[in-house]
């Protein structure tokens, strides 16, 4: 299937090389050829004052075309500046010539393509024309140079010069739509075709109708195309139809054989008019954008390459950009791309697309400046700016744009500031922003299942309003959620539907057949890693898949999704697993097939569920057994899942009818293998004063040793620093009192919310002598946070540690852990659990709100899993208060605590419930939940 792919790729560049010439290059003539010697000896050391102007003297008694050859010299020897020089030399000698010398000026630099210079050239001839005709004709050219430079607010005021006409009015409705500003075109195109004659109305409607499609008013859009409609074939009646028709792919559902049938009447139509080339590039163009609308992207190309044909035009070829960029083909892609028009804002964003495919934030950016520099109305491409400095961390920037962007009160833009907020702190409006997000999450849900069948998966229109892991998950209630994730199943598949014909026009529905295999004596488990670098995930599966393979029940395939840098952690991966295969340049059909061919039984999808690759390969269904693992937040709503890993506390038997997917639900927690039991010794989690006169400071590296971690990489931040040993060293070190009781949450900042602050600083005011301690990254969200506990007079801590293992190991200074609700710590939870430290919890119903409680009600301290923010408050002020209380808590964690750490008994337990779902499938059985009880007997639930 590679091979036809490969094929196709060529077959598509050969095209497109013949259409743009791409082999050919395009030089100029050999000017040197056309001119005199002496001149052309003289231009090599123009720089010399005495050369200068003997140029200047022999130019003057040159022809125009000697002229023009004598500027081509000058551009191909870099002394394009020198043109202006000659021209305005000759101006000066010959005043009474200065128009033909500007047209001669003119003509050399639209040739030479400086649009610029070529304005000044016109500029300077409208002194000179005296006729109004003619200078209405040159403020019309000094618009479209303006225009083509990227200088809209320059053109529209140019134009303002020309009386107002149907081809003025055309032109001003580009240069806004361009601006951006919509409801200024909305009225001007309004007024005038209220007054105009009915021949000129079909016109007005377009253009009228194109702003309101910019606008994604497409029912509006169609409502004036219906009303202005004809059976006519003039050139106008036939564009009218084809932007109604292309209006009717978002308004109503079409079948495929109707669109191509519509679109081979159109073609013939277009081919046997007698229409001029630019309309005939026109029409193709929207038929192509007809064509795109409706998911059939070949079709598509090969309109917009019949566009380009006729006349040369930029809007053709970004489609074309657009296109390539959606199936994949960046290579092909960035050829094109080199073939447009430099210097334009357009190409700037395709190319700053490119460099956001493989993660090229720091070069995209720079690209992107360039393009907001020529056009700062392109809100697009400032969108896309503030996504690659969120990337990058410059969060206080990205805010900044945000907030100025957030005047167009468009819905992506308030979400992508409300959830910036959460990652600074910023919760001032906390209360609304959760409203925002509720609401636009309901509308996006009704306009889908009113347009589920017309979406085009590549319009940011149509891009859910907010990830299915997000901050405000817990605000969603289960039936939105579900509902999310169909529509991004729906968009995986119609995603596939596109790619589906890069590979072949009639390829079909893209399946697998599995059949019953005889049985083996082991399963074959399959992992779509996104990541595989060094992540606290990939720390906590690294093990896995260690101990799994090297048991005879299960053999681990590992398909690396990122790009491979080779990184301790990939080949340590590479050296665990029975094959590991990266696909990051492989397409998802070639994934999925890889995935079919090593005969894969159970697959587990180890990314969020979303519109991401790995949930595409899924869709195609390459296994018989699909599994969506236990990072999920909660359902995915995909059909493709046969189940969802969870524990009896996560996904509890009465929560089962909330998940599409059946539940392998075990007795036990997540086991987070990065950390271990040894981590903390018994001096250190049982003497508060503990340190040593000869070692009150460790390398953490030999603790790396201790905790048997040395054959483990590490983490981002290679964790290599020196820290403090013992509890009242590591308080020094950070600088809390000796003898402050210290409240924690080290849950990453966007976890947090009002109501944690306000029970936090609540325990503050009630506990004498305490201080709070949280992470202390971003930057800035640090200093909003220390903020508003100084207001309050409560001091607040931070731990500024990236590093995972250096979290837990300085949890010892922590008395008490508070957990964020909205979202559970997980990792920092763990670590305290591993000091023995007693942690509070609010579990919500979503499986990432309830980790923390599973960890807890594991550990039988089910007295710490609170149920209302008062409980919480009550709990935690008993145990900060309460010292006997407070240490048989404590005590009862320290003799469990080692069964989190449990990984082979973990482990067991998994390949247990493996072996159970694949032998229900070997026999013939449709997937059922099943549950595993604690006395390691399993038990299968039909929720029917």
């Amino acid at each position: 299937m590679s091979g036809s792919a490969d094929n196709l790729d060529q077959e598509f560049a050969q095209a497109l090389e013949n259409l743009m010439g791409i082999q050919a290059q395009k030089t100029l003539i050999k000017a040197s050829e056309k001119i005199s010697d002496e001149i052309s000896g003289l231009i090599s050391h123009i720089d010399e004052a005495s050369s200068e102007k003997q140029v200047i003297l022999l130019f003057s008694t040159c022809s125009d075309e000697q002229m023009k050859n004598v500027c081509y010299l000058l551009h191909e020897q870099n002394h394009t500046d020198k043109i202006d020089l000659l021209f305005d030399s000759m101006c000066v000698l010959h005043p009474d010539k200065t128009v033909s010398y500007c047209k001669i000026a003119y003509s050399v630099y639209m040739k030479l393509k400086l649009y610029d210079k070529a304005v000044r050239s016109l500029e300077k001839q409208l002194p000179f024309e005296p006729i109004p005709e003619k200078q209405q004709q040159i403020y019309l050219d000094i618009s479209a140079l303006y225009y083509l430079c990227s200088k809209f607010e320059l053109a529209f005021a140019s134009i303002q010069n020309v009386p107002l006409s149907l081809s003025t009015i055309d032109f001003q409705v580009k240069v806004m739509r361009e601006m951006t500003h919509y409801s200024k075109a909305i009225d001007l195109v309004s007024t005038a075709l209220s007054t105009a004659a009915p021949a000129d109305q079909t016109i007005l409607a377009i253009y009228l109708a194109q702003i309101l499609m910019d606008l994604s008013a497409y029912s509006k859009a169609e409502l004036i195309l219906t009303q202005y409609n004809s059976d006519n074939t003039d050139y106008h009646s036939i564009l009218l139809q084809l932007l109604l028709f292309t209006c009717k792919t978002h308004t109503q559902a079409q079948s495929i054989q109707d669109v191509e049938n519509r679109g081979v009447y159109f073609n013939k139509l277009i081919i046997k008019s007698d229409f001029s080339s630019f309309q005939k590039s026109k029409l193709f163009f929207e038929l192509g954008n007809y064509y795109y609308e409706t998911i059939l992207p070949k079709n598509a190309l090969e309109c917009f390459m019949s566009s380009i044909q006729a006349v040369d035009n930029n809007s053709a070829k970004y489609k074309i950009i657009d296109l390539l960029q959606n199936l994949g083909m960046h290579q092909l892609s960035m050829q094109f791309l080199q073939k447009t028009q430099l210097n334009y804002y357009k190409t700037y964003y395709y190319h700053s697309l490119q460099l956001i495919n493989f993660n090229k934030y720091k070069e995209a950016l720079q690209v992107l400046e360039k393009c907001v520099q020529l056009n700062e109305n392109f809100r697009e491409a400032q969108i896309l700016k503030a996504q690659c400095l969120i990337q990058l961390q410059r969060f206080q920037e990205a805010l900044q744009l945000l907030i100025k962007l957030s005047s167009f009160q468009e819905i992506r833009i308030q979400l992508m500031l409300i959830q910036l907020n959460q990652v600074l702190a910023r919760f001032e409006n906390y209360s609304a922003d959760a409203r925002s997000v509720v609401t636009a999450v309901d509308t996006y849900i009704h306009r889908y299942y009113r347009n589920q069948e017309k979406l085009n998966p590549y319009n940011q229109l149509h891009k859910s309003p907010i990830p299915q892991r997000s901050t405000f998950m817990h605000q969603i209630s289960f039936n939105q959620s579900v509902a999310l994730g169909i529509i991004n199943a729906n968009l995986n598949n119609r995603k596939l539907q596109f790619l589906q014909q890069r590979l072949s026009q009639d390829f079909p529905v893209f399946t697998f057949q599995h059949l019953k295999d005889k049985p083996s004596q082991f399963i074959r488990v399959g992992l779509l890693l996104p990541q595989t670098t060094e992540t606290p995930f990939i720390h906590i599966v690294y093990k896995w898949f260690s101990i799994l393979n090297q048991n005879n029940a299960t053999k681990i395939y590992v398909y690396a999704m990122d790009k491979q840098v080779k990184s301790p952690m990939q080949a340590h991966i590479q050296n665990s697993v029975h094959k590991y295969v990266p696909l990051f340049d492989a397409d998802q059909f070639q994934c999925a097939k890889h995935i079919y061919d090593d005969q894969i039984q159970i697959l587990i999808n180890c990314n969020f569920p979303g519109v991401t690759k790995e949930c595409q390969i899924c869709a195609l269904r390459p296994a018989p057994i699909q599994v969506q693992s236990f990072n999920a937040p909660g359902t995915s709503g995909a059909s493709y899942y046969n189940y969802v890993m969870g524990d009896s506390f996560t996904i509890p038997t009465n929560y089962f009818g909330y998940y599409t997917e059946q539940i392998m639900q075990m007795s036990r927690p997540i086991c987070y293998s990065i950390y271990s039991a040894d981590l903390f010794t018994d001096n250190e989690l049982n003497n508060s004063s503990f340190s040593t006169d000869l070692n009150t400071k460790i390398n953490l590296s030999s603790v790396l040793d201790e905790i048997e971690l040395v054959s483990q990489p590490s983490t981002t931040t290679p964790p290599t620093k020196i820290i403090p040993n013992g509890k009242r060293n590591m308080k020094k070190y950070l600088q809390i009192p000796e003898n402050a009781f210290v409240f924690a949450c080290l849950s990453k900042i966007y976890k947090l919310e009002p109501l944690l602050l306000n029970l936090l600083s609540k325990l503050l005011r009630t506990k004498e002598n305490s201080v709070l301690l949280l992470l202390g990254y971003p930057e800035e969200a640090s200093v909003n946070l220390s903020n508003y506990f100084l207001e309050r007079e409560q001091k607040v801590f931070f731990l500024k540690s990236y590093n995972p293992i250096e979290q837990a190991k300085f949890t010892l200074v922590v008395d008490l852990y508070v957990d964020s609700a909205k979202m559970c710590g997980q990792h920092s939870v763990t670590g305290a659990l591993l000091a023995n430290i007693p942690v509070v919890c609010f579990p919500g119903t979503h499986m990432c709100q309830r980790q923390t409680g599973s960890m807890l009600s594991y550990l039988n301290v089910s007295e710490l899993i609170c149920t209302s923010w008062e409980d919480m408050y009550q709990k935690a002020n008993k145990l900060a208060n309460d010292t006997l209380y407070y240490e048989t808590v404590k005590n009862k964690i320290s003799k469990t605590r080692t069964k989190l750490f449990d990984l082979n008994g973990y482990l067991n337990e998994l390949k247990e419930m493996l072996q159970i779902v694949w032998n229900q499938w070997q026999i013939g059985l449709q997937p059922i939940c099943t549950v595993s009880m604690n006395k390691r007997e399993t038990q299968k639930i039909d929720r029917q």
